[in-house]
């Protein structure tokens, strides 16, 4: 399998067209065409993460938030964006985000979130286009809930 078959995966739920302008998401670290034999799922790419990848044998990380946002000036190990970098690239480790474009889909993030919480009838909060995508989600929930319960 190749990193661009985890990306293809991905991006079947969560497209990477949704992400917003200002987003960072998609494939920050390494070729869409390295190889991939374990791939770790992780919501930020930090060093420590990146040393977990290594011990377990993963070739690639998957995050909600992307590990480089906003403009990059340098890349130092005293920084932990550049140590995860750094430990990234020397062991080979692909790394992809997909945020927004995950918080966008009722198969992502909000959606998941109101599925645990047991809510019905759940719908995008702020539908955009054909009302399909859009952040956020909210539900209802199955039973009469008093304010006191849900805090």
């Amino acid at each position: 399998m190749r990193a661009r078959d985890i990306v293809a995966a991905v991006e079947e739920f969560a497209p990477l067209g949704l992400q917003e302008k200002w987003d960072n998401s998609g494939l920050c670290v390494g070729s869409p065409d390295q190889e991939v034999h374990g791939v770790l799922l992780g919501l930020d790419c930090t060093p420590a993460l990146v040393d977990e990848a290594v011990a377990a044998g993963a070739d690639m990380i998957v995050t909600h938030h992307p590990l480089i946002f906003g403009s990059l000036k340098s890349v130092r190990p005293e920084d932990p964006v550049g140590l995860a970098l750094i430990k990234a690239i020397r062991a080979g480790i692909a790394v992809y985000a997909s945020h927004t474009p995950s918080d966008k889909v009722l198969a992502g993030v909000s959606g998941a979130m109101a599925r645990r919480l047991g809510l019905a009838d759940i719908r995008i909060l702020e539908p955009e286009g054909d009302g399909e995508t859009g952040l956020g989600a909210v539900g209802v929930w199955r039973e009469p809930l008093s304010a006191d319960a849900a805090l």
